[in-house]
């Protein structure tokens, strides 16, 4: 069973959460890529076990030398395609060994780092360098990061470059002598290019022209260009330079072919410290991420519960922080049955569905969760009705589409999930929606799902296992609210006022008429208040 759809995790905004988690390998982002839900609950609690021992240690490391670290990671590129080919029998490129050699030594300097620094879990993920591999690569050891087939390849390949670079000289020597004579007949010097342009004008041009020296090349309105006349000895050198140069790129083609041949036999440990380094990164990523967050380890449970203390969601903190604004913490445990969640609009009971959603969410993926502390057991899925889910596809309205989402998810509440319903029956008419939230509240209530429901029909709760109450402006100082007359201050009024914390409402405990107080907040005339309020009190007494 699929633990969620792509309605979850929008509805959960769990893609802007998980953008602050950034490797910066493609093996890193590989793994990330490959982030699942977690069922197991050890798994869950080793993988835990895991970031707190690297981050006890990240968090010790002096600042220089973990930016190095982080550094010297991002130095690794994606080598996969060139592994592969060497491993195929294919030659790799000059810029491909270039890169495998300067893999190889990120990898020893990795290594280093990882002993060094005290780095946990060495034998398990470990970079490990590769000496005999790289020592091929570089024979002279060198260190210098650039890829050369040196002499030491082969003494054949020695042998051609040394009778080459003999005739080159030889061959400069005769041409710098024709310069020579050049220069003292005519008083000219020749370009490193070998051309020698001469004015039209010049009374030397046809004396110039009849030199066996040189040869008549081009000429425009201004100048005559003349190229060195070779000689035959020249002519000699240059055809047994070009047959010397076919047999060192034979040479060099055989050497690529034998590095590419050992790159090939190293694949599976090339490709094991690809990995290797790739959870490293991912680790911390995963460190920075929980930075970015202000995140804490969750407790894995054994019982089907969740447990948030102070918890924050990340997107609205983050926006609320751009006014200069705070996001109020929220606290709730909800455990298996149905918990009902009841408090005005504006008051913030979707921000804790969300939440619920979100942590349970990213503590199976294995995740450090946005809050001061949390208990999470595992679930088998997670549902949600949130928001609008009309359906131009299907045609289904509003409430059929939510109707038809819960149906889908009631079906397996007996698999132990999570399910939210935000609000249901919204688009119907008050008696029917009253109805239907009853039944499928008391329906879910004995059910092994933990179903979250939030509601503006107060009695819905006695039908659930817990009811949570917005603490929205029960708090509030409404006479602040003389003088004030723009809409603009009376939504800064109720923002500043509205306290978004949960509280646990017992039977019987006068529900806060957050709606009403909003109204007349607004502006909606006091005539209507007070009729709105004596016929609240006459439905609540009834």
């Amino acid at each position: 069973m699929e633990f969620f759809h792509d309605l979850e995790r929008e509805a959960i905004d769990l893609q802007y959460v998980l953008n602050f988690l950034k490797p910066v390998t493609p093996y890193g982002n590989l793994y990330k890529s490959r982030m699942g839900i977690e069922k197991s609950t050890d798994l869950l609690r080793e993988e835990f076990s895991k970031q707190e021992a690297y981050f006890k240690v990240f968090e010790d490391i002096e600042e220089v030398r973990f930016s190095k670290l982080v550094h010297k990671i991002s130095e690794v590129k994606d080598l996969r395609n060139s592994f592969k080919r060497a491993m195929d029998g294919f030659v790799l490129t000059d810029v491909e060994l270039f890169e495998v050699k300067n893999y190889l030594s990120v990898v020893r300097q990795l290594e280093r780092f990882y002993k060094d620094l005290g780095l946990p879990f060495y034998e398990e993920v470990g970079p490990r360098a590769m000496p005999e591999l790289e020592e091929e690569l570089d024979p002279e050891g060198s260190g210098v990061m650039t890829f050369y087939i040196y002499d030491s390849y082969s003494e054949n390949l020695a042998e051609i470059r040394k009778k080459r670079n003999s005739l080159e000289a030889e061959r400069r020597k005769i041409v710098a002598g024709i310069k020579d004579k050049i220069l003292e007949e005519f008083e000219l010097r020749v370009s490193p290019d070998g051309a020698l342009h001469v004015a039209k004008d010049d009374p030397r041009l046809d004396e110039i022209k009849a030199s066996d020296l040189l040869n008549y090349s081009k000429e425009n309105f201004r100048t005559v260009e003349f190229k060195l006349q070779k000689s035959e000895g020249q002519n000699l050198i240059e055809l047994e330079i070009d047959a010397l140069k076919k047999r060192e790129e034979a040479e060099e083609e055989r050497i690529r072919e034998d590095l590419s041949k050992k790159i090939g036999k190293c694949y599976i440990d090339l490709y094991k410290n690809a990995f290797k380094i790739g959870q490293l990164d991912l680790y911390i990523a995963k460190f920075f991420y929980r930075k970015a967050i202000d995140g804490v380890k969750p407790s894995i449970s054994d019982e089907h519960i969740i447990e948030i203390e102070e918890g924050f969601y990340p997107l609205l903190r983050d926006s609320l922080r751009k006014e200069g604004k705070d996001f109020t913490p929220i606290t709730v445990s909800v455990g298996q049955g149905t918990t009902v969640i009841t408090g005005a609009n504006m008051g913030g009971k979707s921000v804790s569905l969300k939440l619920i959603g979100l942590v349970q969410t990213l503590a199976q993926i294995g995740l450090y969760v946005p809050c001061k502390s949390a208990k999470v057991g595992v679930s088998n899925f997670f549902r949600a009705s949130v928001g609008d889910l009309q359906s131009t596809e299907t045609g289904l309205s509003t409430f059929g589409a939510e109707i038809n989402r819960i149906a889908e998810a009631i079906d397996i509440a007996d698999e132990g999930g999570l399910l939210l319903i935000d609000e249901l029956a919204r688009g119907t008419n008050p008696e029917e929606g009253r109805a239907i939230t009853g039944a499928v509240c008391e329906y879910l209530n004995s059910k092994n799902t933990i179903t979250v429901m939030t509601t503006h029909y107060d009695e819905i709760s006695d039908r659930a296992s817990r009811h949570y109450q917005v603490t929205g402006l029960s708090k509030a100082n409404f006479e602040r609210l003389e003088g004030i007359r723009t809409i603009e201050d009376k939504l800064e009024f109720i923002n500043e006022n509205m306290d978004y914390r949960l509280f646990r409402a017992d039977k019987g405990r006068a529900i806060p008429k957050d709606a009403l107080n909003i109204a007349s907040i607004m502006g909606l005339k006091k005539e209507i208040i007070d009729m709105a309020t004596e016929d609240y009190h006459k439905e609540v007494m009834e």
